[in-house]
């Protein structure tokens, strides 16, 4: 049996026909039967899925059916859970996990094992750390590499980079910062750079008391290698220092990105309190503070940095692995105060996780990144089948960081639900502030007119001022136009629940009817017939982005498909616009 929060992979037995449809799953609480339990007559906790897939489990294993040509592997789905049965289901996860995490559960086949550990900021938080190592690694000399996600990543993101350094004969220690994302302490509104800076520093000094001898290599990413350049100014020289498309002048960043001199209007008072940095909601107000008092800001404190930084130093480049954060630049006099040891490559492609095959070979970006640090250590050479071999341990630990992380973060559904009816309570007062009227602006200028065959989703299912904006001035383009021998239009609207959807298509079923847009559309087209749906997919969610559940308008008149995405429970937009 394979279990997680959103499914299992189960073996049936004795089942002559194929498994098909609803399905119930029941398992006892753990205190039935234990003298004094708290609660007794607890009730089974039933789980209602639905199966996706079965075939017939023909692999030998410790379930053996008496005719095992009835005995079925079925992948089966769980429909929404009621709050006693997700709780029923964390807590066994969470024993599993806290097994996998204490190492009494590690896979003795997995050539490559992570393990937690920890050490406290001088704020008493907790940094936590996944030591990636391979299982037979006793020497306390191998190399250390420890790899500082950038500015919206997590240490998650660099798993399979990770275990493949770590098949080299390489320790690999992923974190997480704190106050960011992942699973160290703090609160994301508190991040600043210096934050991540003395965090870092912290994770080499617990390297160098862990295992005194091993040499020591950073790999750090956008504003992490900033941090990275400030921290490696003022301690012990490192092996190597590889920065990943830092962040070299912040001040023109934040500039290229927000359209603001965000530094600029602090130092002149304005005050912007908490907002979106970066893709991120933090202070904004403490981060530029931050920037200022650690001297950060601009090209000119890096270069500061650069003059009396005292170890190995290589800057690679790489294809843009945020959406929010701009490509590289190394401005000219960056680039003249490097020194001749310095080295400069190019990578081809992203080192996190979501853009690496999981079922293939390891990506060219990894081993051009293994060369660099070859230049400085010695390598161990492993052949290609050992590289392959390895992967599907990837895939396992991933989910196992992934569901470790949501249960630590109480990701519940009624947390979710709540989290919801919050964000959709402050929809309406968005339209007061200049700055979401002004995107808004920007988003219609930008989409406007629409390209036949053109798509565009609407999650939340009319809630937005810019859907119906542009569905009536469209509406009205289509009136005036013919659009004969033109790919038909289609209109996609997402809500995370069949009641939900339906209530906006005002219907029971959550079929689309599109009477409300029909009635704006006869103002226009003199009383031409608009087409309701011809079509109606709905796939369950419960907050999962990329499973959305979707109703799909097709009026024949469109040009083009109309859409706009809120992810509440992402984190970022453009994480759920990239994942979508």
């Amino acid at each position: 049996m394979n279990l997680s929060r959103s499914g299992a992979c189960l073996v049936v037995l004795e089942q002559p026909e194929t498994p098909e449809g609803s399905v119930q799953i029941h398992f006892a609480p753990a205190h039935r039967g234990v003298s004094g339990a708290h609660e007794p007559a607890a009730p089974d906790a039933v789980l209602p899925g639905r199966v996706i897939w079965a075939v017939v489990d023909s692999a030998p294993g410790t379930l053996q059916a008496p005719n095992p040509a009835h005995a079925w592997c079925l992948g089966v789905r769980f429909e929404p859970l009621s709050p006693y049965t997700e709780r029923e289901l964390n807590r066994v996860i969470r024993q599993h996990l806290r097994a996998q995490r204490s190492g009494e559960a590690l896979a003795p086949q997995a050539p490559v094992v992570s393990v937690p550990r920890e050490c406290r900021n001088a704020r008493g938080q907790a940094i936590a750390i996944m030591d990636d190592h391979l299982i037979q690694l006793t020497d306390p000399n191998s190399p250390v590499i420890i790899v500082a996600p950038g500015f919206g990543q997590t240490a998650t993101d660099y798993l399979a980079l990770g275990y493949y350094l770590a098949e080299h004969q390489f320790r690999i220690l992923r974190y997480d910062p704190t106050n960011h994302l992942g699973n160290s302490e703090g609160e994301l509104q508190q991040t600043t750079v210096r934050s991540m800076q003395h965090d870092l520093e912290l994770v080499i000094e617990f390297v160098r008391h862990t295992w005194p001898q091993a040499p020591i290599v950073v790999i750090a990413s956008d504003l992490a290698a900033r941090a990275a350049l400030k921290a490696a100014a003022r301690a012990r020289p490192l092996d190597l220092l590889l920065l990943i498309n830092p962040a070299i002048d912040m001040a023109s960043m934040l500039m290229a990105v927000h359209g603001h001199d965000l530094i600029a209007d602090y130092q002149f008072g304005l005050r912007r309190g908490v907002c979106n940095l970066l893709g991120l909601n933090v202070n904004v107000d403490q981060f530029v503070s931050d920037l200022v008092a650690g001297r950060c800001t601009d090209l000119e404190s890096t270069l500061e940095d650069l003059r009396v930084i005292r170890s190995p130093l290589c800057i690679a480049t790489s294809p843009a692995d945020s959406v929010v954060l701009p490509p590289a630049d190394l401005p000219h006099a960056f680039m003249t105060a490097l020194g001749a040891n310095t080295r400069l490559v190019n990578i081809s492609s992203p080192l996190t996780d979501r853009h690496v095959d999981v079922e293939g070979a390891s990506p060219a970006a990894f081993k051009q990144l293994l060369k660099q640090i070859g230049s400085v250590l010695s390598l161990q050479t492993v052949l290609a089948p050992q590289e392959v071999a390895v992967q599907p341990h990837v895939a396992r630990q991933h989910r196992i960081e992934q569901e470790y992380t949501f249960l630590r973060h109480d990701g519940s559904q009624i947390n979710r639900e709540a989290l919801c009816a919050g964000h959709l309570a402050q929809l309406p007062h968005l339209g007061n502030l200049h700055e979401y009227r002004k995107l808004l602006d920007d988003l219609y200028g930008l989409m406007s007119p629409f390209d036949p065959g053109a798509v565009l989703v609407d999650a939340g299912v009319g809630q937005s001022d810019l859907t119906r904006a542009a569905l009536i001035n469209h509406t009205y383009r289509a009136g005036k136009a013919s659009w004969s021998g033109r790919p038909s239009p289609l209109m996609v609207g997402v809500g995370r629940s069949r009641e939900r959807v339906g209530h906006r298509c005002g219907t029971r079923s959550g079929q689309a009817k599109g009477v409300s847009l029909g009635r704006d559309r006869r103002r226009f087209t003199r009383g031409k017939t608009f087409h309701v749906a011809s079509k109606c997919q709905l796939c369950a969610s419960e907050g999962r982005p990329r499973v959305p559940v979707g109703t799909l308008w097709h009026p024949s008149v469109f040009p083009g498909v109309f859409a706009r995405i809120v992810a509440p429970r992402c984190r970022t937009p453009f994480r759920a616009r990239r994942d979508r």
